[in-house]
């Protein structure tokens, strides 16, 4: 209770003094007690507060350690990636040059055809000279044999009047053996006549062998003039039918160096595509190690501190 105040003087005035810092303890107490219950909730607080930041921290660690784990899985996959890109860059790369040596083959293999196509083409021209010049000669021998038939007919006419002077010449002689001495010079020349025609005969009959024998060789020449002719034909069809297979082949082997050359550019455009992701790869792997050597370095560092 308070001490009663009965007077001004000194002694009131430290009654009143007294009362006061009465008060003021009992106001002061009362704060002291509300700051240690606020302080006793504050501390409760606290430690659930410190409760979840140490579970947060364990989480925080376990997650960090799985980022660590998955950063160092990360930079093996892109280091088997860079591998990879790099074995397709080289590959790509000696396949575009296996394309070009192929187009060059090509290109070179066309030139091979088409001289052999000019020579072919060549030819032909010099068989079609050859089937024309056969076929003179194929008709002047026609043209021999008809003349060698007409001459062995002149040759039998002149055989039968030869016969028939002989014949004439032979009567005369009779006639004049039967003159006696008046047809003795008509005998002499009757006999020069005969002789004559024997002559002619005997010369006939030559010249028929001869016509024969003539006659013989242009038929065989007919014959072999027409086995040739057919021959220069048939090689000349043979020769153009090569010229239309080379023809052919050109035309495959064009069509095959052009789809070549595309596969070839085909083939530089993916090296250069498999070089610059193997590049880009290489940056990722680089970037990888670095992110997992951070990584694991925040992992040791998450895990001291929720050991502390």
């Amino acid at each position: 209770a308070d001490i009663p105040v009965e007077s001004a003087d000194e002694i009131g005035q430290l009654a009143q003094g007294f009362n006061q810092m009465k008060q003021t303890l009992h106001g002061l107490l009362a704060k002291i007690q509300e700051n240690a219950q606020s302080l006793a909730r504050s501390s409760e607080d606290l430690t659930a507060a410190a409760h979840q930041s140490a579970e947060a921290s364990n989480a925080v660690a376990s997650a960090v350690t799985e980022i660590a784990n998955g950063a160092i899985q990360q930079t093996e996959d892109t280091a088997h990636a860079d591998e990879t890109a790099q074995g397709i860059a080289g590959g790509t790369t000696q396949a575009a040059h296996l394309a070009d040596d192929i187009a060059a083959t090509t290109q070179t293999t066309v030139a091979c055809v088409e001289r052999g196509r000019s020579s072919v083409q060549q030819i032909v021209g010099h068989m079609t000279e050859i089937e024309h010049g056969t076929e003179i000669v194929q008709a002047s021998i026609n043209a021999l044999a008809k003349n060698s038939q007409e001459i062995s007919h002149i040759v039998e006419m002149i055989s039968n009047i030869a016969g028939q002077t002989n014949l004439l010449a032979l009567n005369a002689a009779i006639e004049a053996a039967r003159a006696g001495e008046a047809g003795r010079g008509f005998a002499v020349v009757a006999e020069e006549v005969r002789k004559l025609a024997e002559e002619s005969e005997s010369s006939s009959r030559q010249i028929a062998e001869l016509v024969h024998e003539i006659e013989a060789g242009m038929k065989n020449a007919v014959q072999a003039g027409d086995t040739s002719t057919a021959s220069v034909a048939s090689g000349k069809q043979a020769v153009e039918d090569a010229d239309a297979v080379f023809g052919e082949i050109l035309s495959s082997i064009e069509k095959l160096s052009e789809g070549i050359r595309t596969i070839a550019e085909s083939i530089r455009e993916i090296a250069e595509g498999s070089r610059s992701m193997s590049d880009r790869v290489a940056t990722v792997r680089r970037i990888s190690e670095k992110s997992a050597n951070e990584t694991q370095t925040i992992s040791a560092s998450t895990e001291e501190q929720s050991a502390s």
